[in-house]
């Protein structure tokens, strides 16, 4: 059997299934991590065991860490500006799950930016202690990772408070976006005054609880609630 026919059978990592087709030199990429991790495996060694560790092994080091903080971070940016196809409930956290383990970070699935609109809401599941003192005390929510094509188009955050609560009744209005203060790479959403309380808790419905941060817009999340309806209506057309 050739060797492309193998290639077709044989069993593919999440990574190839998955998140190598939506980045820019890929292939490149991962041989390019791996040569400078292989090379650092020995200084490593040498730090991990308590053996001598000079200067020069700590500055050779010191660059070979900064370029692969340098090629993920490249690598983040070119998953973040394409279109990902939609996957199943199950594909799409399996891929978040594996980026998440890979580089420290929670991965949104980026939109064309023609296609977005004013009122653009990011909602973030939230457990409760954190949700009643820095949302709804501080008016703030910090430590998310956010593409930069979205970046500077959000105009609300919804915290969908997760069970047992398990639906939203709060948005704000976003004033401004800051540099996270604990996380390199993440965002800090500053709000602007109090956040509006609906009528209701519009609840999760028939749908699977949001595991990352979803997009939507307020306009969506007003209907939803003027309705009766559930969040079901949003989470399965994703925005």
């Amino acid at each position: 059997m050739a060797n492309s026919e193998i290639l077709k059978t044989s069993p593919r990592s999440i990574w190839d299934r998955y998140i190598s087709d939506s980045i820019k030199e890929s292939d490149k990429l991962s041989n390019s991590l791996s040569t400078v991790l292989s090379q650092s495996i020995a200084k490593r060694n040498a730090i991990a065991h308590n053996t001598f560790f000079r200067k020069d092994d700590y500055e050779t080091l010191k660059k070979d860490v900064e370029k692969v903080v340098s090629q993920i971070s490249k690598a983040l940016n070119s998953f973040e500006d394409n279109l990902i196809s939609k996957y199943t409930y199950v594909e799409e956290n399996e891929m978040l799950d594996t980026l998440d383990a890979l580089v420290g970070v929670d991965s949104d699935k980026e939109n064309n930016p023609d296609d977005i609109e004013d009122d653009l809401t990011i909602i973030v599941p939230a457990q409760e202690e954190g949700f009643q003192q820095v949302f709804l005390e501080d008016h703030e929510w910090y430590d998310i990772r956010i593409g930069k094509t979205k970046k500077n188009k959000i105009r609300y955050i919804a915290g969908y408070e997760v069970a047992p609560r398990s639906g939203i009744q709060y948005v704000a209005k976003v004033k401004d976006i800051v540099e996270s203060d604990n996380f390199l790479g993440y965002w800090k959403l500053i709000f602007d005054g109090k956040p509006e309380k609906y009528a209701n808790l519009i609840p999760l419905g028939d749908t699977y609880p949001p595991q990352n941060i979803r997009y939507t817009t307020k306009h969506a999340l007003d209907e939803v609630a003027k309705n009766g309806e559930t969040l079901e209506k949003i989470f399965n057309n994703p925005y």
